[in-house]
């Protein structure tokens, strides 16, 4: 299974039939499907969002509810340690990260020796978890921002969140043309990922499948799965760390094709073990 390019939140993925399995991120999905499940079916959710103790309850109550009528649910967990905390709440779980159902066939592959027009490229939304402070002394950089302040003539404004990326480019308003969005990356060094917490995180997969390297700090959700010394940087959480690693990238880049496959061979180590489990334990009980 992949999707047209991500898993779109709260939309049903039916992979098979006899026995039905689906596949769903995001509550409204969740939502939706409980009414199409029959007893005997499979309903496995993606996480959206890193485990806390806080939300993992709603997973048990959820995992509670499909099992007493005889629906089989499992939490597809992205990283090692929310499979321990679904084990410890006694939740069925498994490591199947959201990144291995990434379509790279729809993501082009920068080439060797472009122009970079900009140091470090960062899709963040406007909000206090991306960390955008730790961007500031960058001085060449792009934001890809959503759930942004608008200035007075309704353009976006990402001065008014972080102040210190004033000398930033951003987009005015939201871009929907994805080929725009991979130029972007294409036309950066490097992408960044500087949350502390946050999901699987796409934009950072997507980087690496354009040949992009990343520039991450240490976090929970599951976006270093794919990690490798050929695809990225983990540095401390300053912002003098973060510019060394850009300054690094842009003195050093690697080749575009070595970092996207160095990407895609963990990626496909996930999809035979996901192929697998389905073929083995889901499906030998039709």
């Amino acid at each position: 299974m992949t999707a047209s390019r991500r898993i779109v939140p709260n939309k049903i993925y039916h992979l098979f039939k006899e026995p039905n399995v689906f596949v769903v991120k995001g509550n409204s999905g969740i939502d939706a499907l409980l009414p199409q499940l029959k007893p005997g079916d499979w309903c496995f959710e993606s996480l959206m969002w890193f485990l806390t103790w806080r939300s993992a309850f709603n997973y048990v109550k959820r995992w509670q509810y499909m099992k007493a009528r005889g629906i089989n649910y499992i939490v597809m967990a992205n990283s090692a340690a929310e499979v321990k905390r679904c084990k410890l709440l006694k939740i069925p779980v498994r490591l199947m990260p959201q990144g291995q159902f990434i379509n790279e066939h729809a993501i082009p592959t920068a080439e060797l020796g472009r122009a970079c027009q900009y140091d470090a490229f960062y899709a963040a939304q406007a909000k206090p978890f991306k960390r955008l402070y730790l961007a500031k002394d960058i001085e060449n950089i792009y934001v890809l921002t959503y759930s942004c302040p608008s200035d007075k003539n309704g353009n976006n404004d990402l001065s008014l969140v972080e102040p210190k990326l004033h000398h930033a480019a951003w987009n005015l308003s939201y871009i929907h043309d994805e080929s725009l969005v991979f130029e972007l990356m294409h036309s950066s060094s490097c992408a960044l990922a500087l949350s502390k917490v946050e999901g699987a995180m796409w934009a950072a997969l997507e980087a690496n499948i354009c040949g992009i390297p990343i520039v991450s700090t240490k976090s929970l959700g599951g976006r270093d799965r794919y990690f490798t010394s050929e695809n990225s940087r983990i540095v401390s959480a300053n912002s003098q760390a973060v510019k060394g690693a850009v300054n690094f990238y842009k003195l050093n880049p690697p080749h575009p094709k070595i970092v996207r496959e160095s990407t895609l061979d963990l990626i496909k180590k996930d999809r035979q073990a996901t192929a697998k489990y389905f073929c083995s334990d889901v499906l030998q009980h039709s």
